[in-house]
């Protein structure tokens, strides 16, 4: 079987930390035939080209192109273009069996015309299909598509009691098994992974880290240089219990993770909640807010839930969470065998085998 995956961004040389879900959805998909993923790459620099190379075995191919945020109106409609020209050289010298769309938006709208050549699958990962003409767009491509698929139960709900789009199945985002060395030694660390965005909301986490200086707080995630960022670091900088890494690359994001003793997740909407999935197969509870893809697999058992979106809730979380550390309430190894349960390679790929026969 000859399998195209279309996705809209994928880890790159310019951007090694981007998109790694959809590379580990690629490794899951490698197992099923011979497979190519097509994508674009936005840089910020002048720059336009056409890439190809091999990441974990994997054949990628993108076009790169000049980006800048908040330019959507000049940005989305070029890559709908790109899309198109590459979708269709890859129907003539590739010849997929298979397309896999992971997210409808851009890059969906430009398989619609070459549907009467091949259908495709969609596997919806984003929350932006739920608003303003994106969820017209969206509906478009769900209509072509000869599936629906989406990450969590949640997003389930949403695509159908928002969109009224009927939802064929789920297919969490697949997290591989590591090799886990329980480690007792209580280190007062801390991290929260995410973009440093409102919805992330990492500012929460530095006005707790004002109450709490006896415990160090580590933040990685990319910015925009926007007006929350400008705020967020303006803060950061007068903590000394704060470290700001900027974007790393997943192996150095395992590995502050390995180094810290909770994962922080203050997030109030995730479709599944990516990093949190992965700090749970390395055997770490999470302290979280409610942000609903998480709830298919978090529980009094790896995890304390915020109930409020304050610093005070969230300090007493976290004290929480210390008492019950301290006592060996969480047992690393179940955490990390119930993640790996729910959403390891091999299931992820069960899934995909239904809804490809189906």
């Amino acid at each position: 079987m000859k399998i195209l995956m279309v996705c809209d961004f994928f880890p790159n040389r310019y951007k090694p930390y981007e998109g790694v879900f959809f590379k580990n959805h690629a490794k899951v998909l490698k197992k099923l035939g011979k497979l190519k993923v097509q994508t674009l790459i936005r840089v910020n620099n002048l720059r336009f080209g056409y890439e190809r190379w091999n990441i974990e075995d994997i054949e990628v191919e993108a076009i790169v192109f000049f980006y800048k945020p908040k330019f959507g109106i000049l940005f989305f409609p070029l890559s709908i273009v790109f899309h198109f020209f590459l979708i269709f050289k890859n129907l003539i010298t590739f010849k997929p069996d298979r397309i896999i769309l992971q997210m409808s938006l851009p890059h969906g709208l430009s398989l619609i015309p070459l549907s009467i050549f091949k259908k495709y699958i969609v596997l919806e990962h984003s929350r932006r299909v739920l608003f303003g003409v994106n969820k017209f767009l969206s509906k478009l491509v769900y209509r072509f598509s000869s599936g629906v698929f989406v990450v969590s139960s949640f997003q389930k709900e949403e695509l159908e009691n928002k969109l009224k789009v009927k939802v064929n199945g789920i297919i969490p985002n697949p997290i591989f098994t590591r090799k886990m060395e329980e480690n007792k030694n209580i280190k007062n660390k801390v991290i929260f992974v995410g973009t440093i965005t409102d919805g992330k909301n990492p500012i929460l986490v530095l006005e707790v880290a004002k109450l709490l200086s006896e415990i160090n707080f580590v933040i990685v995630g990319r910015h925009f240089n926007d007006s929350y960022y400008k705020k967020f670091y303006e803060i950061s900088k007068t903590l000394k219990n704060v470290s700001y890494l900027g974007p790393l690359d997943n192996e150095n994001t395992i590995n502050e993770i390995i180094d810290s003793d909770f994962l922080i997740s203050t997030s109030s909407y995730e479709t599944f909640g990516y990093a949190i999935a992965e700090a749970l197969s390395l055997g770490k509870p999470v302290i979280w807010t409610d942000s609903g893809g998480p709830r298919d697999f978090l529980n009094e058992r790896n995890s304390i839930l915020v109930k409020e979106r304050t610093p005070h809730a969230l300090k007493e979380a976290i004290l929480e969470a210390y008492e019950k550390l301290k006592i060996g309430f969480f047992n690393s190894k179940e955490i990390s065998d119930s993640i790996l349960s729910y959403c390891s390679e091999d299931k992820v790929l069960e899934f995909y085998k239904k809804a490809l026969e189906s």
